[in-house]
């Protein structure tokens, strides 16, 4: 049997116990949960586990150069489209959190 130990003011998690006292310190209470797994995070509102979000998908630095510049159509279009696959190959897409710029050792 698993119990969190949560803040009353905002549902914050303060710990994880399977032996918790009965009296605990003002500010504080305990609700029985099910035990913690990968995958799921803890939600203040509902004060329980929840399935974490997907991670956001990688950005594709073709279409992500191809908004920025505008204005190509059609051949002109799919021509440098092709090109930049070509260049950036296994750069192409890039983590969210990176930046644009491609770094060069």
């Amino acid at each position: 049997m698993w119990f969190a130990i949560y803040q009353t003011s905002d549902g914050t998690l303060i710990s994880l116990a399977t032996v918790v006292a009965d009296l605990l310190p003002a500010g504080l209470a305990k609700k029985q949960i099910a035990p913690y797994s990968a995958g799921v995070q803890w939600n203040r509102t509902l004060l329980d586990w929840e399935p974490e979000p997907p991670p956001p998908p990688d950005v594709d630095r073709v279409e992500e150069f191809l908004t920025r510049i505008g204005g190509l159509t059609g051949s002109a279009d799919t021509k440098v489209r092709g090109e930049l696959v070509r260049l950036l190959a296994e750069h192409r897409f890039r983590d969210p959190s990176e930046p644009y710029e491609i770094k060069v050792p």
